[in-house]
């Protein structure tokens, strides 16, 4: 009896002393990255639904996915009559878990094509499918697997780096495509997450969900695990990451085979999107966006950077401006767009409180410049938008914060 009182003793202290740290950290105001993944059968990763907490890296931002698993305000599947919808592809530059849902890049672009398109009787929707830490090999599943139910009349497909389609070049747990003669096919290699049944995922969510209502947990979380790849590692992925060098291969040809080989996977991963998209009667645009170094409105800073590394020309973007050029796809550089509004307006469009300046993801003025540019291409150039009765306006540099 003695040591029954002694154990619920014990019990109703450790129970104390744990309510009493998780009151002193919220009293604190300390806060954690929150858990917003679970795997998936044929992304291997990706959002929860329904998943909410706080983004603490850069800026402090509360996020909240929707329950199809999407940082993006609740669709419906089916669109209503008339509505016309874009579908984003990207990475995590695209998502802006670092600002609020309504300041980010998706958003802003839906705001101003209503503005322009809305009174022809056509709503605008921009349905965000990006995800962090998304490779290329991963949009195009996430397009062929996810996209298609939503009827989007205009894919708009992000992308900032080839190397994530090289297993060399980017170690990683994801899925790779390879070649297989002249044809592109899943990478043999490939091995779907463990724990990706039905029944464990349900339980994961349940305790993912549970663990972000408590800062103690989140505590022991980031003590053992830091970012994407460590926060999947609960099912298995590993944390891996090879010494290429990223900066060289966006501003330089490429050096080695594996580093052509990955261009070439990733320019058939694309040539494949866009037939697929065609295939579907929608219109399709791809968006290259570059370095940090390229938007810094620091003449002499980019200057002295580019003198460091040897860099004479952005490699990357004038190749994907060949290739788009060759497949007939709309290309629009975004670095070009986004250092002009920097250098006119005096501002930085990445960094946060917390962070330095140009550097990072893009801050709130970055997405708004981000989405007034391509929202002045889309007026100027889409067909989609023509039909609908667009109005091209292209005088991005002096829209205000939206």
């Amino acid at each position: 009896m003695r040591n029954s009182r002694d154990f619920i003793l014990a019990l109703v202290c450790a129970v104390a002393f744990l309510a009493i740290c998780e009151l002193a950290l919220r009293v604190a105001g300390v806060r954690y990255d929150y858990s917003f993944y679970q795997v998936d059968p044929v992304v291997y990763a990706k959002y929860r639904p329904n998943a909410e907490g706080w983004e603490v890296k850069e800026g402090e931002n509360f996020v909240r996915m929707n329950s199809y698993g999407m940082r993006d305000r609740e669709r419906t599947l089916t669109p209503a009559a008339g509505t016309c919808r874009i579908a984003f592809l990207g990475d995590s530059l695209e998502v802006g878990m670092q600002v609020p849902l309504e300041k980010t890049m998706a958003q802003v672009l839906e705001r101003r094509l209503n503005g322009q398109v809305a009174k022809t009787g056509h709503p605008i929707e921009v349905l965000n499918f990006a995800q962090g830490g998304a490779t290329l090999a991963q949009q195009y599943l996430i397009l062929r697997d996810r996209v298609w139910a939503f009827e989007p009349q205009i894919v708009i497909w992000f992308v900032d780096s080839v190397a994530t389609s090289s297993r060399k070049l980017w170690p990683s747990d994801a899925p790779f495509y390879v070649f297989n003669g002249e044809r592109l096919v899943l990478d043999p290699q490939n091995q779907p997450p463990p724990y990706s049944s039905p029944a464990a995922i349900r339980r994961h969510t349940v305790l993912a969900n549970l663990m972000n209502h408590y800062r103690l947990l989140l505590l022991v979380r980031a003590a053992l695990q830091e970012g994407v790849s460590q926060e999947l590692s609960e099912f298995g992925f590993t944390d891996r990451r090879s010494q290429y060098n990223l900066m060289d291969g966006w501003f330089r040809q490429p050096a080695s085979p594996e580093e052509e080989k990955a261009w070439q996977v990733s320019e058939e991963l694309l040539r494949l999107s866009f037939q697929d998209v065609r295939e579907h009667g929608a219109e399709f645009w791809l968006v290259s966006i570059g370095a940090e170094i390229e938007d810094n409105p620091n003449e002499s800073e980019r200057k002295a950077y580019f003198e460091e590394h040897h860099y004479s020309a952005t490699y990357a973007e004038d190749r994907f401006d060949a290739f788009a050029a060759q497949e007939g796809i709309r290309h629009i550089r975004l670095e070009p767009g986004l250092l002009r509004y920097a250098e006119e307006n005096a501002v930085s469009v990445r960094g946060f409180f917390n962070t330095a300046p140009n550097t990072g993801h893009l801050n709130e003025l970055g997405n708004s410049a981000a989405a007034n540019i391509i929202a002045d291409h889309l007026l100027k150039d889409s067909n989609v938008l023509h039909a609908l009765g667009g109005e091209p306006v292209v005088t991005f540099s002096r829209h205000k914060l939206r």
